[in-house]
């Protein structure tokens, strides 16, 4: 596997993001997230590091992916995938202890219709956008 299919396949099957949240992860454009993924542009050796990070590739992968032609199985692909959830899992178990009214929450989620659900999860998303706002203000 190449390493623009390489990036696609972490981007679309194990982060399931879009090529604009790569983009905003990297502080590039979504057309250079693109023109990365189609091989249609070179990467600098600068952002080499910064994309193996944001893509979560284990470094191991994305250097033996870099050096050599077909190195790149699926199989280790959805292991990673699987930690990756894992990890996900962890985290979200751990902040709805920490924030049982959150998980109240995003469960009613569950028993709406499809409009309302939409309009409660947009809310949902920009109360927590706020809070990491002023969380991250206060610490600075």
């Amino acid at each position: 596997m190449k390493l623009n299919e390489l990036l696609r396949s972490y981007r679309k099957n194990v982060l399931n993001i879009s090529q604009q949240e790569m983009a905003k992860r990297l502080n590039i454009s979504q057309s250079s997230i693109s023109k990365y993924e189609q091989d249609s542009s070179g990467i600098e050796s600068s952002m080499l590091v910064r994309m193996m990070n944001a893509y979560q590739i284990p470094q191991s992968l994305f250097i033996q992916t870099l050096f050599e032609k077909n190195s790149c199985d699926s199989i280790s692909i959805r292991e990673h995938k699987r930690s990756i959830l894992e990890e996900d899992l962890l985290f979200f178990e751990e902040l709805f202890c920490e924030y049982p009214k959150l998980k109240k929450e995003l469960y009613r989620l569950s028993y709406m219709n499809k409009k309302d659900r939409g309009q409660h999860a947009k809310a949902i998303t920009e109360m927590i956008k706020a809070l990491l706002s002023i969380n991250e203000n206060s610490s600075v």
